[in-house]
């Protein structure tokens, strides 16, 4: 349970020299804080709500800087202009857009967002969609301003599963990245644990503990329909998927000491790839397929060590902080994150980016399970405290920081549905 309860950061075993020119890339989109005024939609029915979901996606949004109440839609030869200065416009740009009912059940969504210094309309776009569909489409509207404005794929129409817990009841569950639409994808007396979503986007593999025992099992997310892949004394942990689907890493201690494996799905074939006296647990996959990142108590504390599964060869690849585990990748392959502790007890967020010391991210004194965003502008993470635990999210320059809103139970191992 330890090894759930804390992650880690490292250093990404590549070029030098390309990651610190991705680094300033990213840190450069940060920076910018572009200034964004959303206005209400205009049309039948609920344009204020549309206006709503784009606001709060876009004030998530690392590198800008968006208005908290709405602004005025712009019109032609007219500016918008701030309360505290008459010469500054309220926004660099601003979105706005109109409802129009098609049928009964049926609309058609126009937007648009507009520079007003040059009175241009910089991005226009469309969409139809039924009723119930009214927020899906404000997240889409929301990822491809985002893109526009900052070149770089939103995530607000991304998904999120986690594990909640209420009272004796335990549940796997989706929802919408904001937290809203959340339903229930498994419920259970019995605990469940690091889910690892599917490079395709249509399967969760996670631990359930059914009939005493952990197992490794794979959901499929459509159908429901559950297979188990571990059915082995002793523990199974952390299932991992490889980037082309065909293969889960996870920890398994059936031969006496918990080692990392690789479990082929084709055909069922289970590969001991560690073996050692420590623990070696939590394997994530590289980019390339050939090799895992994994967590390791074999040097007296846990760190994080780097397996080619080719050569066979580990290294140890963290060395700052007193404890390091649990190990997220950066899809771009610029940084690591983890929960860090530096020597305080303290167990937060960090990441790693090129030559750099650990940039602590988080302040709660108990932070675990760091997933980063499929755009790798913002991480999730799980923060712990007296009254539970909670999904929190925070932007990859720790300037931004938020989470779901208040609910029953606890909320905890979030991880983000892939592009």
């Amino acid at each position: 349970m330890r090894w759930r309860i804390v992650s880690m950061l490292v250093l990404l075993a590549c070029s030098a020299s390309a990651s610190a020119a991705l680094t300033v890339h990213i840190q450069q989109l940060l920076e910018r804080r572009i200034a964004i005024g959303v206005a209400d939609f205009s049309g039948p029915m609920a344009g204020e709500a549309l206006g709503d979901i784009i606001r709060q996606d876009l004030t998530h949004g690392p590198g800008l800087r968006v208005a908290e109440q709405p602004v005025r839609a712009w019109q032609p030869g007219v500016i918008a202009y701030s309360e505290a200065s008459a010469q500054e416009p309220i926004a660099q740009y601003i979105v706005q857009g109109f409802v129009q009912q098609l049928a009964p059940q049926r609309f058609h969504f126009s937007y648009a967002v507009v520079e007003p210094a040059t009175q241009q309309v910089i991005f226009s776009g469309q969409l139809k969609a039924g009723n119930g569909r009214w927020r899906a489409v404000a997240h889409h509207m929301s990822d491809a301003i985002y893109e526009k404005l900052v070149g770089v794929a939103g995530v607000a129409s991304r998904h999120i599963i986690y594990v909640q817990t209420q009272g004796e009841r335990h549940q796997l569950m989706i929802a919408d990245s904001d937290g809203a639409g959340a339903r229930v994808l498994l419920d259970s007396a019995s605990p469940i644990l690091s889910p690892s979503w599917s490079p395709d986007g249509q399967r969760v593999a996670y631990v359930s503990f059914e009939d005493g025992q952990s197992a490794i099992y794979s959901q499929d997310l459509r159908s429901g329909e559950r297979t188990r892949l571990t059915a082995l004394t002793g523990t199974s942990a952390a299932p991992s998927w490889s980037p082309d689907g065909q293969r889960i890493a996870m920890a398994l201690s059936a031969a006496g000491n918990t080692d990392i494996y690789v479990y082929r799905l084709s055909d069922g074939d289970l590969q001991r790839v560690t073996e050692h006296a420590a623990i070696d647990t939590e394997p994530r996959w590289r980019a390339d397929g050939q090799s895992l990142m994994f967590t390791s108590d074999r040097s007296g504390s846990a760190q994080i060590y780097s397996l080619d599964l080719n050569a066979g060869s580990t290294q140890r690849v963290s060395f700052a902080g007193r404890f390091n585990a649990h190990v997220a990748i950066d899809p771009s392959q610029g940084a690591l994150a983890t929960v860090h502790d530096s020597g305080d007890g303290r167990y937060r967020v960090a990441l790693f980016e090129s030559q750099r010391a650990p940039w602590l991210l988080s302040d709660a004194a108990l932070a675990s399970a760091p997933e980063f965003a499929p755009n790798g502008m913002l991480l999730s993470y799980t923060e712990s405290s007296a009254s539970g635990e909670r999904i929190a999210f925070v932007s990859r320059d720790g300037k931004q920081r938020w989470h779901w809103p208040a609910r029953a139970g606890s909320q905890r191992d979030a991880i983000w549905s892939p592009y």
